[in-house]
């Protein structure tokens, strides 16, 4: 954080988000990282990245996109 806000003078609610976003990101790479490592390393090689990244089946869902249920 050092390198975008002089010594001690922040904004928390930028850190705060800063810090929301590495998380969610995170639970987003996590799964696929999960399935790359659990690949034979055989297959490897063949492995498609860019259709791996579409794949929506392995994320979390956001928050508030789920739909309510009445």
């Amino acid at each position: 954080m050092t390198n975008l806000f002089e010594r001690e003078r922040y904004d928390s609610d930028i850190i705060s988000s800063m810090v929301h976003c590495a998380i969610a990101e995170l639970d987003r790479i996590v799964p696929y990282v999960a399935l790359v490592r659990s690949s034979a390393v055989a297959l490897l090689p063949d492995l498609d990245i860019k259709r791996l990244l579409m794949r929506e089946d392995v994320i979390p869902p956001v928050p508030g996109d789920e739909e309510e249920e009445y």
